[in-house]
């Protein structure tokens, strides 16, 4: 009986420290989603100031081209943002699933 008992707080133990990981990834995909964020709306200023610049006719092509670098720049970063976030919830369903394995074989508690 005392090594269920035992067996049976190492699986406690092991869930909180799946549920832990899962917060702190939860956490940095917040980060990761709020930068995300940040550099759309970056984009959709920049993209406005393209227009605003090419409406006012050719005497702003070099503004212009400035904004393009911006805009080009903001979606690189987004790019990569992008990527982080892609390794993160990875790297969670790989710890996810490697603990979910071990607790079906752990032994039948019942």
């Amino acid at each position: 009986m005392r090594l269920r008992s035992e067996q049976g707080d190492q699986e406690i133990l092991e869930l909180l420290k799946v549920m832990s990981r899962m917060a702190k990834s939860a956490k940095k995909i917040e980060e990761i989603t709020e930068v995300m964020d940040n550099i759309s709306f970056q984009t959709t200023v920049l993209t406005l100031d393209a227009n605003i610049l090419s409406a006012e006719s050719g005497k702003s092509w070099d503004g212009l081209s400035s904004v393009k670098n911006s805009v080009r720049d903001s979606a690189e970063e987004m790019y990569f943002q992008f990527n982080l976030l892609l390794e993160e919830v990875s790297d969670m369903k790989r710890f996810v699933g490697e603990k979910a394995l071990r607790t079906t074989k752990s032994k039948d508690f019942n």
